[in-house]
């Protein structure tokens, strides 16, 4: 599976250009988290509960799946808090916890919920945009991860940033991420 979005090269780096110090990036993999509902917590500050349902993990150095309802993206306009978990293709389950800010590009909301509602119903879970189109927004995360000792217990000791891209028909998000070398 590729991503939508063009990647960096495998390796790119940059010089500070006072000092001439290098930093580098290595695309590791990418993520692609499919959501089912979005749970209104704070209509002022757009913020929501969102499950995953399940997605995909591939690349060079991780492939697996995304674990069901293994936790919960609490974006907001002030940022994205989420976490999840993550099978890799061995069995070992990663939980991955992610920091990092977004932003509507087009001054649109996250969401528009109808008003009034009938007692228990969910809130109109639709984005301004048709099926297949890219929600415009900047998206940039900084996640962890938390993996047991062996195969993938680098990630634990890896500073990883990415970009990612939101559609919202089928509502999903995908992610490419990259180790800072």
């Amino acid at each position: 599976m590729n991503g939508p979005f063009p990647m960096l090269p495998e390796t790119t780096s940059f010089a500070d250009p006072e000092t001439g110090t290098q930093i580098g990036l290595r695309y590791i993999f990418s993520v692609s988290l499919f959501f089912k509902e979005r749970i209104v917590i704070d209509s002022h500050a757009q913020r929501a509960f969102v499950p995953p349902m399940g997605g995909e993990v591939w690349g060079p150095r991780l492939n697996g799946k995304i674990v069901p309802y293994s936790g919960a993206d609490f974006g907001a306009v002030t940022g994205l808090d989420a976490s999840y978990a993550i099978e890799a293709d061995d069995g070992v389950r990663i939980y991955v916890m992610q920091r990092g800010f977004m932003k509507r590009l087009d001054g649109g909301t996250f969401w528009q919920p109808r008003q009034p509602r009938a007692p228990g119903e969910l809130p109109q879970q639709s984005f301004a945009n048709a099926a297949n189109i890219p929600v415009p927004m900047r998206v940039r995360p900084a996640p962890l991860f938390d993996a047991p000792k062996g195969r993938h217990e680098w990630l634990c000791s890896t500073l990883v940033i990415g970009h990612a891209q939101r559609h919202s028909d089928p509502d999903h998000t995908l992610f490419t991420y990259y180790e800072v070398l």
